[in-house]
């Protein structure tokens, strides 16, 4: 019998190109957690940003960049 290992990469740091599409989908999963990121328009602005940085802040993620751990505690395909 032949064993196979598996390697996962860790890529949870890697940061994310953002979109309109995926700023409306992290406006709307930072509002479905508690957060308040502004109004829902697919623009990161001040209110978004604070969010997004109060989330992270939460979750021991550095705060200040989009990384891939953060969409993915926040439930985001991409």
């Amino acid at each position: 019998m032949r064993e196979t290992t598996l390697i996962l990469a860790d890529d949870d740091d890697d940061v994310v190109l953002s979109s309109p599409k995926l700023m409306r989908q992290i406006q709307q999963a930072l509002t479905d957690r508690g957060f308040n990121p502004g109004p829902i328009d697919g623009r990161g602005g001040a209110r978004t940003k604070a969010a997004l940085n109060n989330f992270q802040d939460q979750h021991d993620i550095p705060p200040g960049k989009l990384t891939k751990k953060t969409l993915r505690l926040l439930g985001i395909n991409f």
